[in-house]
């Protein structure tokens, strides 16, 4: 039997759905002791479908594997995503789904806290989320419907890189979308190439001495999973994820050749 492990972002829609209700604005909003237990509350009086972008996306996927899965959801680090990560939390889990939450650290309203740290951190709990699943028999699959453009782009990247279904559905579809895998193969002659500079790249580096290190050519092959800042370099979010789903890659092949 297949159990299914689904990957999903948090937004505020609930938050603003929620206000509009009520008739009041997002900043107008008192978040006291009982404010998550009314959005609960508001899930159940205007249905899933209408509530969030995470319950209308959930509840259409978890009818689509015709089974309920275990649920990750992953939440922005700010008060009103935490706030709706723990009503959709508490909704679910009072349904019988075993819902597990987390907060991505510096993923929140900071141009550059959110570009230089909160996109990578995004990276490194999804991809623990996916090596934890697959190495306990799940099949799993990701829902790029809630939360930051940017978080659906980064969440379908690696969803490529594992190969694993993303699922989508925009506020005005009714019908889910479902994306199949992309059949992507690792090309280990390049990856041999880059493993070594990418280790090094984890971390911020002068481009000068890594330049010195591993010549110019390899660092052009590298530069668009690289980003820049005072001369500093080191993998992008996107790079970052290139980096983690190739090392799984490479074990997997040594293991199956073992």
């Amino acid at each position: 039997m297949v159990r299914f492990l689904v990957i999903s972002t948090v937004g505020t829609s609930l938050l603003l759905n929620y206000s509009r209700k009520i008739g009041v604005g997002m900043d107008e909003l008192r978040f006291d002791s009982e404010f998550v237990g009314k959005l609960v509350g508001f899930i159940r009086d205007v249905g899933e479908e209408f509530a969030s972008s995470e319950t209308n996306s959930l509840s259409r996927i978890i009818r689509d594997l015709g089974d309920v899965p275990h649920v990750i959801l992953l939440c922005s680090d700010t008060i009103q995503c935490k706030l709706c990560g723990r009503a959709v939390t508490d909704y679910y889990r009072g349904m019988g789904v075993t819902v597990e939450f987390d907060v991505v650290e510096n993923l929140k309203y900071d141009e550059k806290k959110f570009e230089s740290e909160g996109l990578r951190n995004l990276v490194n709990k999804v991809i623990g989320y996916v090596r934890h699943g697959v190495d306990n028999g799940y099949r799993v699959v990701i829902n790029a419907t809630p939360g930051f453009k940017a978080e659906s782009a980064i969440l379908t990247v690696i969803a490529m890189l594992y190969k694993l279904d993303v699922y989508y559905i925009h506020e005005k579809f009714r019908d889910l979308i479902r994306i199949p895998h992309i059949p992507l193969r690792f090309d280990l002659e390049k990856w041999s190439r880059w493993k070594y500079a990418m280790n090094d790249l984890r971390k911020w580096v002068s481009k000068d001495v890594f330049v010195k290190k591993y010549g110019m050519e390899l660092y052009r092959e590298l530069e668009p999973l690289i980003e820049e800042e005072n001369n500093e370099i080191r993998l992008g979010p996107i790079g970052f994820a290139y980096y983690m789903a190739a090392l799984d890659y490479e074990e997997k092949q040594e293991e199956e050749i073992s």
